[in-house]
């Protein structure tokens, strides 16, 4: 990727169903046709993993409600959130010109130049290494009217009650007081959003069983070693092995 310049995260929605279309298809790729053929073995549970805008846009395919459901999202079985971008975390002046504005000029307009240093990217760089820009440019990525307009509209859904996910499938959402590009307050707030329908004229369930389906972890709260973003790419060592255990007990507790 080398800007954050998609219009619609419904533009996502193929490639995802692609994905879940393979991973239950038992009968191997064929050469001649790649939309016929499948992984070989129909996975019994698939869990989505998501990553900051990459949170919105799992919450959007999944969500029965969503501006932008997707076909097979009942083949989804759980989700991560991993420091999930639900609220931008911006002064109040700058939040208030992306939400009213971004949509009222051409959604190709740059509105964040970029090609700065990142310094998001270069503590990944230090503490991981990578063959930049081949995996993860050093620099900042430009930003579209649009992309903000993208994001600001799936943000509003949730907001709405329109990302509420289905019931019966477990979902986790990780974050930590050190991330550097959101607020952890912020995703604290906005993920009980996720939780499924409460009211069964509408989407009946077992209100009891979900009422532990979205469990939020916090990872770490000390500063000293700033997340960048990304629990599982902290440079504090510790912050990841705490966040792996976290996760791979999780996983075993709900897909055992």
């Amino acid at each position: 990727m080398y800007g954050h310049d998609s219009h619609n995260f419904g533009e996502y929605n193929e490639e995802i169903d692609a994905v879940l279309k393979y991973l239950k298809n038992p009968n191997r790729l064929p050469v001649s046709s790649i939309h016929d053929g499948g992984c070989g073995k129909v996975y019994d549970k698939i869990v989505c993993y998501s990553h900051s805008t990459g949170g919105l846009v799992a919450a959007s395919y999944a969500a029965r409600r969503s501006d932008n459901a997707g076909a097979w999202r009942g083949a989804i079985d759980g989700f991560v959130f991993n420091s999930p971008f639900f609220q931008f975390n911006l002064p109040w002046y700058q939040d208030l010109v992306i939400k009213r504005g971004s949509d009222l000029v051409d959604p190709a307009r740059i509105i964040a130049k970029g090609g700065a240093d990142s310094e998001y990217s270069r503590k990944l760089f230090q503490n991981y290494g990578f063959n930049a820009p081949q995996h993860k440019s050093l620099f900042e990525l430009h930003v579209t009217a649009g992309w903000a307009a993208a994001v600001t509209n799936v943000q509003e859904q949730l907001v709405q009650g329109k990302l509420r996910l289905p019931p019966y499938k477990p979902t986790l959402v990780l974050s930590t007081s050190a991330d550097e590009v959101l607020s952890q307050e912020h995703i604290s707030s906005r993920t009980p959003l996720l939780c499924a329908e409460t009211d069964e004229s509408i989407q009946p369930i077992d209100k009891a069983i979900w009422e532990t389906g979205v469990i939020e972890r916090r990872i770490g709260t000390s500063k000293d070693h700033s997340s960048a973003h990304d629990v599982f790419a902290a440079p504090s060592s510790s912050r990841v092995d705490e966040a792996c255990n976290h996760l791979e007990r999780w996983l075993a507790c709900h897909f055992p």
